[in-house]
């Protein structure tokens, strides 16, 4: 009897457990729709269209970066959905990444109605990473919301609260969930389940905690992060020494694939703090026509090499860490679009294997490994 009792006790704090988060999850989509549509119909919420131009006097409390190339369909949507938030002291740092369509047009327009919205224009096609570093260089927030621009953030008081608990504890990081989809139109709870839940078993800051860069919170327990830029709010002051960290020379390259792993590899090793909120905050418009999946097969595997070279620099010095980046060069080799077609990548690589066997910490089996390398891929030591 006993038994039963208390297989009934268990079923029904089962049925409250997983409703109730059920629950939330449909509560969370349906006010993300309605916030969405609100931002895609252009609709200001807090009335700032009746305002001549903003005079924030106090200091900017978070700043919005968004590189923007060719998003004249989206870029509206998203500065709309910054434009919303109930805190009014931010800056939404737009840098124009030479833009060829609308883009640029636009978001003059939208600058001129609001003084928050500064705007960098780059000389030449610069990629994603220099463009947000070069944005938060230049940026007055005391925190950085990096953010694409195609995506929307999701909740009214989603600035408020992650500042809140951002200053609250002085943490360096905080990061939130995000939905996601390949429209704004199309946002399903089975992609709210599953969701970046910032505890995916195969990213690369959770599995690898021996490269050092595990997030930490106050207390010294492991918290769970992602590798994707977006989906987080980053002190300024940490984002800089991570940016200065990995130099001009690296971040000028043109890199628009795959370039969240890197920095968010470097911050997370520079970083001491770090806080996970489950908050669903950003739309993360997942498109096949972003840069990210049109780049052609040389900037990419430029990418990846560049991703190898940071992995190396910025891991921690002992065998079974840089065994993994060892195992990270042997496994993109085997993409299907990593080809050493040109000069360029061909050095590159070469640079950054001939460090690997310059490396003590790299063992001698490892080093034949690499050469085998050298040989499969035609380079000459």
């Amino acid at each position: 009897m006993l038994y039963k009792f208390l297989l009934i006790l268990f079923k029904l704090y089962l049925i409250f457990l997983f409703g109730r988060s059920n629950n939330f999850r449909i509560i969370s989509l349906s006010k993300s729709k309605k916030y969405i549509n609100i931002c895609v119909k252009g609709i200001l919420i807090n009335n700032y269209n009746n305002k001549n131009k903003f005079n924030i006097k106090n200091e900017v409390k978070i700043t919005v970066v968004i590189p923007i190339f060719n998003c004249e369909k989206s870029i509206k949507s998203s500065i709309r959905s910054i434009q919303n938030q109930n805190m009014s002291e931010i800056e939404i740092l737009l840098v124009n990444d030479f833009s060829n369509d609308n883009s640029l047009k636009i978001i003059e327009d939208m600058a001129m109605k609001d003084s928050r919205i500064k705007i960098i224009n780059n000389k030449k096609n610069m990629g994603t990473l220099f463009s947000r570093c070069i944005g938060t260089l230049v940026s007055k927030g005391k925190y950085i919301f990096p953010l694409d621009n195609d995506d929307l953030f999701i909740d009214y008081d989603l600035f408020d609260i992650i500042y809140r608990n951002i200053e609250k504890d002085n943490y360096d990081i905080i990061g939130f969930k995000a939905v996601h989809g390949y429209s704004y139109n199309k946002i399903h709870i089975s992609e709210l389940i599953d969701d970046y839940l910032h505890d995916h078993p195969n990213n690369l800051i959770v599995s690898q905690p021996d490269l050092g860069i595990f997030s930490i919170t106050k207390n010294n327990k492991f918290a769970l992060n992602d590798i994707h830029i977006w989906g987080k709010c980053i002190n300024k002051e940490i984002y800089i020494k991570a940016i200065n960290a990995l130099g001009k020379e690296r971040y000028s390259y043109f890199i628009s694939w795959a370039e969240d792993t890197s920095m968010v590899f470097i911050l997370f090793n520079i970083a001491k703090s770090y806080k996970f909120i489950s908050k669903y905050g950003v739309f993360h418009l997942i498109s096949a026509k972003t840069s990210s999946y049109t780049q052609s097969s040389d900037n990419k595997t430029f990418a990846e090499i560049f991703l190898l070279d940071i992995l190396f620099d910025f891991s921690k010095n002992d065998f079974i860490t840089k065994k993994y980046v060892i195992d990270k060069a042997l496994e993109i080799k085997n993409y299907e679009f990593f080809h050493i077609n040109n000069n360029k990548n061909y050095q590159y690589l070469k640079k950054v294997l001939e460090k690997f066997l310059q490396c003590k910490y790299i063992s001698e089996d490892n080093k034949v490994k690499i050469k085998q390398y050298f040989n499969e891929i035609n380079l000459t030591i």
